[in-house]
């Protein structure tokens, strides 16, 4: 931006000496750079922090599918790309062994229970101990408590949608041993989210309420309106895990934080697919004349998208 005013600037000194208002002094002639020089200390430089930009991401909320059983898939019910509400079924793993062991512990649990009452009757009568009795009582507990689980994974066999979405990625296929690992993804129903990367240095004056304005790769030449929602205050350089070792020293990196934006348009923020990129600019509540510039700069960007949609 501060090479287009110079370079607009030396277009007007030399009309205006080639007409001759003006002589071609030593002073004219040293007038562009001495521009340049306070463009960048009383303009740009204060900016960076009245008005900061940096990249702009969209991201949604999704669920990772594990089963919570193994087995081979029978059967993949969903397609790439389709709607699901919670609870729909998702695909099936084969049930056979996870039926054979309830209907097996069934069996067990009502053999069980007849001995527990016939104990039950010879313990009125005094024919048995209280330790008999105490033993059957408790086998049937722990039979009971084996059958709900067999239940339990037979019921998983059957993986069903957690969440109202869209089915993505998907690459299951009937014969796939799954179980313990992530085996497709949905990507819920739920508001996309905004967020801007802004520099540590140029965080001071962002606040929440404060007016953005965005441009994005996928629509090239439109400038969008939002509002600062808050700024995510940690980032993993912050965080410590616990370890058996001591900290080790470390080149420290200042790395950006992220700003969430709202979108004054909903029905666009929820049209704007997961992943689109873009560039957005805060503007804070001081240095007002920094806002002009960087408005023009955000929209010389979103024309430049046209030529550089991949930069």
């Amino acid at each position: 931006m501060a090479i287009v005013i110079i370079l607009a600037y030396v277009g007007i000194l030399l009309g205006l000496v080639k007409i001759g208002l003006i002589k071609w002094t030593p002073f004219w002639k040293a007038s562009p750079v001495v521009l340049l020089i306070v463009l960048i200390f009383v303009l740009f430089i204060p900016m960076q922090f009245y008005a900061p930009s940096g990249q702009a991401r969209v991201v949604q909320d999704t669920v990772a599918i594990t089963p919570n059983v193994s087995g081979p898939v029978t059967e993949v019910v969903v397609r790439t790309n389709q709607s699901v509400s919670k609870g729909d079924v998702l695909f099936q793993i084969d049930p056979t062994i996870f039926k054979a062991t309830r209907d097996q512990l069934q069996a067990q649990v009502q053999l069980a229970r007849i001995r527990l009452e016939q104990t039950q009757e010879l313990r009125a009568d005094d024919a048995v101990s209280a330790y008999e009795l105490q033993e059957y009582e408790a086998q049937v507990k722990q039979l009971e408590a084996s059958l709900s689980a067999a239940e339990w994974n037979l019921k998983e066999s059957t993986v069903r949608a957690p969440a109202d979405g869209t089915v993505t990625n998907l690459s299951l296929r009937p014969g796939a041993r799954v179980g313990g690992a992530p085996v497709l993804v949905i990507v819920e129903d739920t508001d996309h989210i905004v967020a801007a990367q802004i520099p540590q240095g140029y965080l001071r004056h962002v606040a929440p309420g404060q007016k953005a304005e965005l441009t994005f790769k996928i629509f090239p030449g439109y400038i969008f309106t939002a509002e600062v929602d808050y700024i995510v205050k940690a980032i993993p350089t912050g965080q410590v895990q616990p370890s058996g070792t001591l900290v080790a020293p470390q080149k420290e990196q200042a790395l950006p934080y992220y700003v969430r934006l709202k979108l004054d348009d909903t029905e666009l923020l929820n049209s704007l697919p997961p992943g689109a990129v873009g560039t957005a600019a805060i503007l804070t509540q001081s240095g007002a004349p920094t806002h002009i510039v960087r408005r023009v700069m955000l929209r010389m960007e979103a024309w430049q998208n046209f030529l550089n949609p991949t930069l």
